[in-house]
């Protein structure tokens, strides 16, 4: 299993194609970066505070009051109004403005305030602002509120939708690692990293060929695993297997290193091929990977191993590092990038 997790690890910091690759972590050691986002759905009874501009008085100096929208709201994006009201000696009194940016955070934990609750482990707290740099400089310390924002808490993962995933990233593979139900009950949208190969017939493609030139080789069973890899070509030993689920069986590319992988995946999926082989790797079709023994798919990009309880999270999950919903079932039931939600 460590030999997975280093594997893994290597490849979230390769460019293009390891945009947000899982690791095993206690829930306690997450922390979790704040996100802008494009679209939150409110529960109800989650608070919602519009927050003016603090004023500024001659005698009593700034005053920063907490106003409410005008109408409780259920849903916020991007290019949306909320007004905010607030009724004084009978009169009222409403300001306004376009969200342009929305910030969610995330609660790590329970906390109080003077008995009242403004946290929520596991739940999200999100801000509306015109702009990303309204949010991040809202509070000016002793002048108060210098912009207005809109509040709300608690979100629910599944109520957000995510920014941080662009449309050039979209046309890239995410990669997850094979376990067995991956083999069962394989599912399409994610590149599962094998932990072998069974026997069978292969392609080799070497570096600064033409784009079409391959030989055909037979294999016996090799794997991936550093004490037992082997060198199956003159100068190749596969190390690294990347699979795919297709519509007929499995198809991977293998190679030996993590380069070779991301080179020869990342042309095909921004469709710039290159007119040679940019790196010795080998493919196939209809192949037979090999899963990573003990690590069991609990939902789409969710693993456990049911011998140390380690865990892998796909981190581009929009609603990481969530996968339940509030029922306790799995959120996405296929791989997100192929969901109907997204």
């Amino acid at each position: 299993m460590k030999v997975l997790n280093n594997k893994i690890k290597k490849f979230i910091y390769i460019p293009l194609i390891f945009f947000g690759l899982t690791t095993p972590l206690d829930a306690k050691e997450v922390e979790v970066k704040d996100k802008w986002v494009k679209e939150i759905t409110i529960p109800k009874g989650s608070s919602q505070r519009y927050l003016p501009k603090s004023e500024r008085f001659a005698i009593i100096g700034i005053k920063s009051s907490t106003w409410l929208p005008v109408e409780t709201l259920t849903k916020i994006k991007l290019g949306d109004t909320i007004t905010g009201t607030y009724s004084r000696d009978s009169k009222d009194k409403t300001k306004s403005f376009v969200v342009g940016a929305i910030q969610c955070s995330y609660h790590s934990s329970d906390q109080f305030s003077s008995g009242s609750q403004y946290m929520w482990k596991g739940k999200w707290g999100c801000i509306a602002g015109r702009n990303k740099t309204q949010i991040l400089n809202f509070y000016g310390g002793r002048d108060g509120r210098k912009f207005d924002v809109f509040t709300t808490s608690p979100i629910n993962s599944e109520d957000i939708v995510d920014l941080s995933i662009t449309n050039n990233d979209m046309k890239l593979p995410i990669f997850v690692p094979l376990g067995q139900k991956d083999l069962k009950e394989p599912q399409t949208g994610y590149m599962h990293m094998s932990s072998g190969m069974e026997d069978g017939r292969f392609f080799f493609a070497k570096k600064g060929d033409p784009v079409n030139k391959f030989k055909t080789i037979k294999l016996e069973r090799f794997s991936f695993f550093q004490s037992l890899e082997r060198e199956v070509i003159d100068g190749f030993t596969p190390r690294y297997g990347a699979c795919a689920y297709l519509t007929k069986g499995w198809a991977c590319f293998i190679s030996s290193t993590g380069e070779g992988i991301t080179k020869t995946i990342s042309q095909a999926y921004a469709n710039q091929l290159s007119k040679t082989h940019l790196a010795d790797y080998m493919f196939c079709e209809d192949c037979k990977p090999i899963p990573h023994p003990a690590l069991n798919r609990i939902c789409p990009g969710f693993y456990t191993s049911h011998i140390t309880g380690e865990e892998f999270k796909d981190k581009s999950i929009p609603t990481y590092p969530e996968v339940f919903n509030k029922e306790g079932n799995c959120i996405y039931e296929k791989p997100w990038v192929v969901s109907p939600k997204n």
